[in-house]
């Protein structure tokens, strides 16, 4: 029975490619345990129960290669967009919001770059350098990507990160 299962999984289609891995160490496993089965079957008789322990080892292995092989792949996280406006930013023109974003950052604990990347972002705006504001934002929220878990807490991150695309569609639509 477990030389059966052993067969079988071996000749299982594995569903998720990611799991070749699992269903490989399972199938090495039951043909360790069937050796060791096979080894003990070779022995006096008083060593039957070892035997039949090792072919049930065996099988239940081949079991587990065959559960691994039929598993579906694990979907894909989708992270839901977030369309909240955490700074009340939104009946501000984007230079407006941008100083409110580096008063919310003016607090102590927060990296200083930050604060500096938004007066670029003033600078740029003041300057009529839409494009260059725009990407100068983009550079921010790469910022608080990096900090976030470190020197940003996961809410801080999501609500600059938001903030800052805010400012980012409000000066694209002009």
């Amino acid at each position: 029975m477990a030389q059966v299962a052993i067969d079988n999984a071996k000749n299982a289609d594995v569903v998720d490619p990611n799991r070749q891995d699992k269903v490989d160490k399972e199938i090495d496993r039951a043909e360790k345990e069937l050796e060791k089965g096979d080894s003990e079957a070779g022995k006096d008789k008083s060593k039957s129960d070892k035997a039949i322990d090792h072919y049930t080892k065996a099988w239940k292995h081949a079991q587990q290669a065959m559960a691994h092989a039929a598993k579906l792949p694990e979907p894909e996280k989708v992270e839901k967009e977030d369309k909240s406006d955490p700074l009340d930013l939104e009946d501000l023109t984007p230079l407006q919001a941008t100083a409110v974003m580096i008063l919310e950052i003016s607090e102590p604990g927060f990296d200083p770059a930050l604060g500096a990347k938004l007066i670029e972002v003033q600078a740029a705006l003041t300057s009529g350098q839409d494009a260059s504001a725009v990407g100068l934002l983009e550079e921010f929220i790469d910022l608080v990507k990096e900090q976030r878990g470190e020197l940003l807490t996961n809410e801080q991150a999501r609500v600059l990160k938001r903030s800052a695309k805010l400012i980012i569609r409000a000066v694209e639509n002009g």
